[in-house]
């Protein structure tokens, strides 16, 4: 599993990095967008016409609960509202 923080979408993309943890078969990515106040989630890796990317992409915002997976099974859950100050 991967995690990353943006304050500022114009200062970060993703997709080098994406197909990167793709590639290297990380089963799950997961962007914190601070500004947008949302956690983006990218999994289950493959290879598509020679390009690896994910299968899966799931958006979580303040009010949901964000599985936490590993190896496949579910070890917890994180209240979206709990990562990012005044959200509720």
């Amino acid at each position: 599993m991967s995690i990353a923080t943006t304050n500022t979408a114009a200062d970060f993309s993703p997709f080098p990095i994406r197909r990167l943890y793709a590639c290297a078969g990380i089963r799950s990515y997961w962007i914190v967008n601070l500004v947008d106040r949302k956690v983006e989630v990218y999994s289950d890796p493959i290879l598509a016409d020679g390009e690896p990317r994910y299968s899966l992409t799931s958006n979580f915002a303040v009010g949901d609960e964000l599985p936490v997976t590993i190896s496949g099974q579910e070890v917890g859950r994180v209240t979206i509202a709990d990562l990012f100050p005044n959200a509720n």
